[in-house]
């Protein structure tokens, strides 16, 4: 969100003022990260797919904090798990990677990623369970937190709530 009177250039789009619009970013419900929230399955080695090849996981990624605050079933409250993956580029698709410029921002990419579950344990099986509406994402306003780098936040949101608009 943005509370200020200026637009805001992010790397999920332009955020307009006054809270003329806002952005979110996860599959939600369909996120490897959130249907194994404590990482039993995924780790450095485990395969995938990326941007339409084999890839596997290399290591933690940018900002990864496995000890972010939780909910009662285990997903994070905050940001929480990433992941750095690496994969042959002759072996992907520009179906599934494709170069993005983002208005204000500069470019990127886009990269399609997939990364299996295995149902080992009931309790896997209870965290893969997991709903949109038992996912929550804070509300920040980006004009004030990251400028001021700030940890407030406005209020959360369930991305099932987010899915509706």
């Amino acid at each position: 969100m943005n509370l200020s009177d200026k637009t805001i250039y992010t790397y999920m789009g332009i955020l307009k003022p006054r809270l003329g619009n806002a952005y979110y970013c996860s599959a939600g419900q369909l996120s490897p990260l959130l249907n194994d929230p404590y990482y039993k399955t995924l780790g450095i080695g485990t395969k995938i797919f990326l941007g339409g090849g084999v890839g596997f996981i290399a290591w933690q990624g940018t900002q990864h904090n496995p000890n972010v605050l939780r909910s009662e079933n285990g997903v994070p409250k905050r940001g929480g798990g990433t992941l750095a993956v690496i994969g042959d580029l002759k072996q992907m698709s520009p179906k599934w990677l494709v170069g993005t410029s983002m208005f204000g921002y500069g470019c990127t990419i886009t990269v399609g990623v997939g990364i299996p579950v295995p149902i080992l344990s009931e309790e896997i099986l209870k965290y893969t369970a997991v709903s949109d509406k038992d996912i929550l994402a804070p509300i920040v306003d980006y004009s004030e937190v990251y400028p001021q780098i700030k940890s407030d936040i406005l209020g959360e949101v369930s991305y099932a709530q987010l899915k509706e608009r």
